[in-house]
Parts: structure tokens; C-alpha cells; sequence
């Protein structure tokens, strides 16, 4: 029989006895293979055209067929260096022995290098480079499992190759990688062109050159990822699990948020990993990093001003390199088509069972279809009827287009019940992410030949996104603008992912306009269908400052002690304790009394910022959402002490009939906790199973209200471990069905998907 790509599906003919057919048709269901799935198969007897193809003794490889599609086709993501090709990197009878480009059927780049569907090589950027007579006899040879059809194939003599350009002078090959090991080794900083992009490595036990580095990042306090070059090294500085050891080893190659060991032997500079607990651990997803690791654990972190997307063109490299003073650019002359960083991974403990949310979706998940589950109704909630055509449907005939929000941004488009999420794209109140950001969009059109029907954005109208949103309208008449307010889309993440119509949606984060025109983030929303209802949040408090209080939490805290003193709480003593400038002060309350760069708030993220600076957890948002991190990683240390008080949480109705919880009251009890000499350990420890108890009870007052028995749990603060495995204990206990962001980072690159489905639902439930 034969094989064939037919471009959105592959068809396989094949002809034989009973027993071998019903072998080969059970091995199609169970691939074994790394990096292969089978999304569907169907089985039907083929044509009489169909079987004059048929080769006598023979299984073929026939050359792809351009068709049209007929739904979007898969496309797999990069995928980081197999075991095998390892081994043939370290064997020195191999023809590829220390090739730094090493890879076969089962790994290497694919979406990076892709020009156009099929994948084959000839459509990449490896169309470049003409096979030497030993390759093409691998790529030819049918016995040859790992090569056969390999389209990435190559070797030293006629592959991509590696040079370092080190000041006037040029190495190549094996010298290239040993001189740029010296570079590393000599306190120096290396710019390496990576599978998706180019990269900085630096020694992570040289504190002035990961000071240096963090210069010329402009990277000043975030923790950097630490590249290992085998787990045996790895397990030296983390504490892993045999789950996180195979995440760690999954194609995919993500960081993996893991803690770090006490007392390690070798420890690195203490400005590698800040004041976090936590090590952003990754092995060697290429033969050069693999070889670049050999001696010692490298910081590998994207060639970039912070904020900018990944560098992807030599030209630009070679710039930023003699703009920056790096030692060294190691490149080589394959073209990248796409940049893409590395993907970020936390593990969490839920139900027993170790699983890995997204805080950043990228390389070797990208550009993976997602499927849009089909769910029935509980039986339990009243659906209208709309959402049951819906569940009979299930599917929207628009194309969609869904722009994300401005921080973490990223795309999504959605065709019939599939979704194509797009690699994390930085934020976008920089240039140039808003420029990769409108190219990614055209690449991937024209990669799966999509022209969106609706066009989706967020609702603040300063968003870079809406603006694009709008622009991209007029230039494409007959295109339709939806606008999705931002929680709802975070929830809508959630949904996605079961392919729910209706639930209670909890989104906790540090910021989104809300449809009232103030900042939201703790949101209740009671979601059906495309709709959503308000239903409860934290009571709003007025504060000042403007963007600067995401960065500052003494500004926060002071407005939250400002409400206090409104309300005729004696915060005198709580003031001063702040320790602030008395000309900060003055313009702090002028600010407020007269209503001057002042906005109401009921974010989440902003309360955790407060609780952090009372407790002297943290006093800056050096980079973003360290101050609940660091909240997170004082409350873990309060476990070991036995918890006898907790935060007593009252429950409001406000006028609109929303269920509300005062943060300012919560302050108040927190005051009265650290003047009683409680540890902070323990008061961070209980605001945190505060914050949890009020969820519990809001959702169960909701669920009196309307029956509704699904809790969707997404936004910033899940990143939260404590918060999103007690959430989640808890309302299981009081009968929720719970879940959570799974498939898609429960921050703001979620916030795409979750426009893209609320909008096929939109469309699907007309």
C-alpha cells in the first residue's frame, strides 16, 4: 500500500490478510512514536483509482497533494531532541557525532521553519540546503525508522552549520562551540541562534555576569530559567517528582517552576534566581544546548530588551549583539520563520494528582489544535434554548479571529470546533510585539488558509488590540467586531476547555475594565450560553495613582488605608508604619479627596500587593506579580504551624444584587492580627484561606440563587498554588463541579481562546 499527505489530512491505503490488517489498524490507534497523535480515523474501502496506486510487496511514501482543505490541518510545534538523537550526538562512530543540529522523524523544528502546508522539505526553510548522497539515502531508505522522510534531515557536510563570530574573528564547526563554552566560562555572555529564536547564555555562578546580564535585558530583579544539561545534574539544585521528571522530558522541553534545593554544594549567584523559592528548570530541547551544557548549568533566557519580542533575523542579531558589547553571536544559516520562546509550566496538586498549569504557551505547543469538547448538559441547570441547539450543533459556521488583551498577548483562531492558540507574543505596548504580532497574524492565515468572519477584542478602549481590532474591520469589509469584557473571556478559557455553556465563573486578577467603566478583578459572573450576569466581587475602593499602583503597592496600601480612615477608622498608626515620604502623603490624600487620577477598583491582585507590603513580604512589583508570589511562598512556610484563627468574612448584598466582601474590613482584621504579635507566616497563611473561604460562599450563594452546579476557576491569581488547589478542595467538598485551565494559561495569554469560544458560541447559538 501507500501513504500520502493531502495537505489538512493524510490517507493511507493499505492491502493484506485479516490479521495483519487488524494489526496495522490497532497500531494507527496506539502510536508509540514521540511527537505523533492521531486526532481521527476513519476507516472506508478505498476506490477502484484509489487502488491502481497499489504496489505489489511494497508500502510507499507518495509525494504530497496540495488539496484544498477541508478543516484546518495539524501542524506540530517544535519538538526538543530525542533520546536516540542524544545518542548518536555522543557516539563517535556516528555519522552525526556532536553535529549541533542533530535531529529526525521525531524531533527537531517544524513550525519555525514552515513556509507553506505540506510539511515537507521542500516547503521549509531546509529547502535550502541540498541533501549529501549518505542523507539522501536515509531519507529514502523504508527501513529507516528515524529518518525515512525526515524532513529536517542533515548532517556536517551538508546541513546547517554553526559559527562564532567573536570580535574581527570567525570560527567554525567544532571550534565554534568550544571557543563559545571558553566565552561562558570566562564570565563572558553568549548570543546563540536557538530552534525558535536567538538566545543570551551566561554562567549561572558568576554573579557579575548574570549582573551584566540583567543589564543589558534590562532585566532587573525577574528569576532567570536555568538550562541542565540531564536530569542527574538537575536533581542536584531541584526537588522533582516522577511526574515533573517526565514533563521535564516531554518533547515539548518546557521550564518547569520546581523548588530549589537548600544546601546545595555548588550554589548559584544569588541574583539568578532572586528571593524566589523556585527554580525555572528546563533541559536541552537541541544538540547545541545540549553540547553548550556539558560543563555546567547554563542561564539560557531570549535575546530581547525586556518587553520586545525574541530576535529572529541575523541582521538585527548581529546589532543587538555590537549595540549590547556580547562577547559572542554562535549562529547558524537556517532561516526562522516565526519567533517562539519557551514555554513555562507550574505543577499543582489536584485531587490527588500532579498537573501542570501554563503561565507562558509557546514552543512545543504551538500552534497544537485545540478541540473544542462537546459536553452535555448537566441536567441539573435550566438551559435555554439556544444552548441546546448549541449541543446539537456544536459547531459555529463563522471564522474567528480573537485578539487577546494588551499584557501577555497573544491570538486565537477559531474554525468549526477547533481553536489554534498562538505562542506567547510579550506585551504590547511595545512596538515591536504589536509589529510580530500583525505578521504572526498573516503567517497564520495564510499557513492554514483562514480569513476571519468576526473579529474579536477586549473592551478597554486603550488597548493596542481593540485599535488593531478596528483597524483590521475597515480593512476587511464584511467582517464583523465583537467585543468580550475581559473576566468574561478569562472564564471563557475555562469553558472552552470542557466545552461548557454554563457555570459559575471565577476570575481573580490585577486588573480589566469592567462593563461599569471601573477595574474589576474578582469576579463572580454567572455564564450562559454567550451571556453572563454579575453576580458578586470584592467591594470597590478608590485608588489613586493610576498604572503606578500595579508597580507600587505603598500606593495601593495607602488607598486602602485611606478608605479606612473615610470611614472613620483611626489608621494613623498604620500609616505611619508605611514609612512614607510626608510629601508622598499630602499628594496621596489630595489625590483621593479631589478625585484626580482615581479610579474605582475591585481587583484581587491589587489586595494580594496590599497584604504583601503590611505583612513586609514584599515592598515592589519589580517585575510582574512578585508580590503575590512572594504572599504565596510566606504562606507555604505558615503551614507548619497549626492554625487556630482565621478571618472572620462577611457577605454583602449591594443595591444591584451582587454579593460582595469588603477588603478594607479584611485589612482591618489583618492590622488587628499583627499587632497581636501573630507570626506573619500564619496571617499570610490565613488571608489566604480567607480569600478561599469567601469563593466557597459566594459560590454557594449563587448556586442557591440559580441552581447553576459548575464552578470555572481562571485569571492571574490562579497562578497562586495555595489559592487554586484549596479553591478547589473546598468547593468539591461543598458539591461543585470544578474546573480549571488545563490547556491554556489561566493569565492573560488565556484571555484569546476565551474570546474566540464565547464568540463561536455567539455565533453558533443564533
Amino acid at each position: 500500500g501507500y501513504v500520502i499527505n493531502k495537505g489538512d489530512h493524510v490517507l493511507i491505503v493499505v492491502q493484506g490478510d485479516g490479521g495483519p490488517l487488524r494489526d496495522f489498524e490497532n497500531a494507527l490507534q496506539n502510536p508509540e512514536l514521540d511527537g505523533c497523535f492521531i486526532r481521527e480515523l476513519t476507516k472506508r474501502e478505498p476506490t477502484t483509482e484509489e487502488t491502481t496506486l497499489i504496489k505489489e510487496s511494497a508500502f510507499l511514501i507518495l509525494d504530497s497533494e496540495e488539496a484544498g482543505y477541508s478543516y484546518l490541518p495539524s501542524m506540530l510545534p517544535d519538538l526538543g531532541i530525542c533520546r536516540s538523537c542524544l545518542n548518536e550526538l555522543y557516539d563517535k562512530g556516528n555519522v552525526r557525532y556532536r553535529y549541533p543540529l542533530i535531529s529526525c522523524s521525531h524531533c527537531g523544528p517544524r513550525f519555525t521553519i514552515t513556509r507553506r502546508y505540506p510539511y515537507d522539505r521542500e516547503n521549509t526553510t531546509m529547502s535550502d540546503f541540498e541533501l549529501c548522497s549518505d542523507c539522501l539515502e536515509e531519507y529514502n531508505d523504508i527501513e529507516n525508522v528515524k529518518r525515512h522522510h525526515a524532513q529536517t534531515i542533515s548532517c556536517h557536510n551538508c546541513g546547517p552549520q554553526y559559527v562564532l563570530t567573536k570580535g574581527d574573528m570567525v570560527f567554525e564547526k567544532s571550534d565554534a562551540v568550544e571557543i563559545s563554552i571558553n566565552i561562558i566560562n570566562n564570565g563572558g555572555i553568549l548570543c546563540l541562534k536557538g530552534v525558535g529564536g536567538y538566545q543570551l547564555l551566561c554562567d549561572p555562578f558568576n554573579k557579575e555576569a548574570v549582573e551584566r546580564l540583567r543589564l543589558i535585558k534590562g532585566r532587573y530583579a525577574k528569576p532567570f530559567a536555568v538550562m541542565f544539561h540531564d536530569m542527574e545534574v538537575l536533581r542536584e539544585y531541584c526537588e522533582t517528582s516522577p511526574e515533573d521528571e517526565k514533563m521535564l522530558e516531554f518533547p515539548a522541553r518546557p521550564i518547569l517552576l520546581i523548588n530549589r534545593k537548600n544546601n546545595i554544594q555548588k550554589p548559584f549567584a544569588d541574583n539568578v534566581c532572586s528571593d524566589s523559592v523556585y527554580i525555572g528548570g528546563f533541559l536541552p530541547n537541541s544538540g547545541i544546548h545540549a553540547l553548550l551544557t556539558e560543563e555546567i548549568p547554563l542561564i539560557v533566557t531570549s535575546a530581547n530588551f525586556s518587553g520586545d519580542p525574541m530576535i529572529i533575523d541575523d541582521e538585527k542579531a548581529s546589532e543587538f549583539v555590537n549595540k549590547t558589547g556580547i562577547d559572542g553571536i554562535l549562529s547558524n544559516d537556517r532561516q526562522i520563520l516565526t519567533a517562539i520562546d519557551d514555554s513555562v509550566l507550574k505543577p499543582v496538586e489536584i485531587n490527588g494528582e500532579r498537573r501542570y498549569i501554563f503561565l507562558r504557551r509557546s514552543r512545543g505547543y504551538t500552534p497544537e489544535l485545540v478541540y473544542i469538547k462537546q459536553q452535555e448538559s448537566s441536567g441539573i441547570h435550566q438551559l435555554n434554548k439556544a444552548s441546546e441547539v448549541y449541543i446539537k450543533k456544536h459547531s459555529s459556521p463563522a471564522s474567528i479571529l480573537s485578539l487577546g488583551a494588551d499584557m501577555k498577548g497573544g491570538f486565537c483562531h477559531a474554525s468549526g470546533p477547533v481553536m489554534i492558540p498562538s505562542q506567547f507574543m510579550g506585551d504590547m505596548t511595545s512596538h515591536s510585539a504589536n509589529v510580530m504580532f500583525i505578521n504572526e497574524i498573516k503567517r497564520t492565515q495564510e499557513l492554514y488558509r483562514i480569513k476571519p468572519d468576526v473579529i474579536v477584542t477586549d473592551r478597554h478602549p486603550l488597548y493596542n488590540t481593540v485599535k488593531l481590532g478596528k483597524t483590521l474591520v475597515k480593512e476587511n469589509p464584511g467582517t464583523k467586531l465583537v467585543s468580550i469584557q475581559h473576566h468574561h473571556a478569562h472564564v471563557g478559557s475555562v469553558m472552552a476547555e470542557k466545552g461548557w455553556t454554563h457555570c459559575i465563573g471565577v476570575a481573580f486578577d490585577g486588573t480589566g475594565l469592567g462593563d461599569d467603566n471601573t477595574i474589576w478583578g474578582s469576579e463572580f459572573l454567572l455564564c450562559n450560553g454567550a451571556d453572563f450576569k454579575r453576580m458578586g466581587h470584592l467591594t470597590p475602593v478608590k485608588l489613586c495613582g493610576g498604572d503606578k499602583a500595579s508597580e507600587d503597592p505603598y500606593i495601593t496600601a495607602f488607598s486602602y488605608l485611606y478608605e479606612r480612615k473615610r470611614r472613620g477608622i483611626n489608621t494613623d498608626e498604620a500609616i505611619k508604619a508605611l514609612k512614607m515620604d510626608p510629601d508622598t502623603v499630602k499628594l496621596l490624600e489630595s489625590s483621593l479627596e479631589n478625585n484626580i487620577n482615581c479610579v474605582e477598583s475591585s481587583s484581587m491582585g491589587r489586595l494580594f500587593d496590599v497584604v504583601a507590603l503590611l505583612t513586609n513580604t514584599a515592598d515592589k512589583n519589580t517585575y510582574e506579580g512578585r508580590c503575590a508570589m512572594k504572599l504565596e511562598q510566606r504562606a507555604l512556610s505558615g503551614l507548619k504551624h497549626e492554625e487556630e484563627e482565621q478571618f472572620s468574612i462577611h457577605i454583602e448584598t449591594n443595591t444591584k444584587g451582587e454579593y460582595t466582601a469588603d477588603p478594607v474590613t479584611l485589612i482591618s482584621e489583618l492590622l488587628n492580627f499583627i499587632n497581636r504579635g501573630i507570626s506573619m507566616d500564619r496571617i499570610c497563611l490565613m488571608f489566604h484561606r480567607a480569600i478561599v473561604e469567601m469563593t466557597v460562599k459566594i459560590c454557594e450563594k449563587i448556586r442557591e440563587e440559580t441552581k447553576e452546579p459548575r464552578v470555572a476557576l481562571s485569571g492571574g491569581c490562579f497562578a497562586n498554588r495555595i489559592l487554586l488547589e484549596n479553591c478547589v478542595k473546598r468547593l468539591q467538598e461543598c458539591g461543585f463541579t470544578v474546573s480549571i485551565n488545563l490547556d491554556f494559561p489561566c493569565g492573560d495569554q488565556g484571555i484569546a481562546p476565551g474570546q474566540a469560544y464565547l464568540a463561536h458560541l455567539k455565533e453558533s447559538l443564533k
